[in-house]
């Protein structure tokens, strides 16, 4: 099975927009919404003043680096973590409890960045590997693949499903779990256990690297293993499915050193994968 994406646009009540920002809106709209829901009546007011705020602080560092560095392209979690620090300074100013609101913005966040990814798919960034099957960009596609008529991973969706069922389990855990700060804790597990697997299934070019790993798999296992550190001395609540994901991140890059690097440089590598896309396309 094979999709076509021909357009990184759509039409929104008539009016046609790029889907990634419209979709990175709405789920932004949708998570602050079922975080207020769930949150205590007492403190929603306080949450969504915490929320709103980090959210729109978040706006202008993306707008602002768009502005400045109009090809950097954007990371996503480098912007959760711009949207994290400025949510610790709304709750300082505005006297609200870091971990309730973290718990709450973990919410916001999955659902983001479960939409996100359908952006993605679209926009035709973080795309996969060729495939089989998957999804396919035309050349007359405008957005960032550089993979034109070659079957691609569908990485998106599959980040996109990891995502949902995150934010599923964290709807789950704020009616059953009262440890403040557990939900945010499991969707620093978990987000980075599902980035740090989709990474070796991603086909774009033109990212760090650190040898073997991709940048974000580096962010990976220093998160996880901080998330084990801090859990391990109880500075954090670390339930044992956040731990398992940790675990697993730790564990899977010492099998990846032990085993050895990821061939980045041979003929399976990224690079020669572009360049060997690029002769088949340009072939009468």
């Amino acid at each position: 099975m094979v999709l076509t994406i021909r357009s990184p646009t759509a039409a929104f009540l008539s009016i046609e927009a790029p889907v990634y920002p419209v979709l990175i809106g709405v789920g932004a709209i949708i998570g602050c919404g079922i975080a207020l829901s769930l949150a205590p009546s007492t403190d929603r007011v306080v949450a969504l003043a915490c929320l709103t705020s980090a959210g729109f602080g978040t706006l202008a560092v993306a707008l602002a680096r768009l502005r400045y560095r109009p090809n950097a392209g954007l990371v996503s979690y480098h912007y959760a973590a711009s949207a994290i620090c400025l949510l610790a300074l709304a709750c300082a100013v505005l006297g609200a409890p870091l971990s309730e609101m973290l718990d709450l913005a973990a919410i916001v966040l999955s659902s983001v960045q479960t939409l996100g990814r359908v952006g993605c798919l679209f926009a035709g960034c973080c795309y996969g590997r060729p495939c089989r099957w998957g999804v396919r960009y035309p050349a007359s596609h405008s957005g960032a693949c550089l993979m034109p008529n070659v079957t691609l991973c569908p990485v998106q969706c599959i980040e996109g499903l990891w995502n949902v069922t995150t934010l599923l389990a964290e709807v789950v855990m704020i009616r059953t779990v009262h440890d403040n700060g557990a939900i945010f804790v499991w969707w620093s597990a978990a987000y980075f256990a599902g980035r740090f697997l989709a990474e070796f299934l991603r086909g774009d070019i033109g990212r760090r690297r650190v040898h073997a790993f991709s940048e974000t798999q580096v962010a990976a296992q220093v998160i996880s293993g901080a998330l084990l550190g801090a859990g391990t001395l109880g500075v954090i609540p670390l339930s044992p499915a956040s731990a398992t994901l940790a675990v697993t991140v730790v564990s899977l890059a010492l099998l990846t050193i032990v085993l050895g690097q990821r061939n980045v440089d041979g003929l399976a590598g990224l690079r020669h994968m572009h360049e060997i896309a690029s002769i088949v396309w340009s072939m009468p």
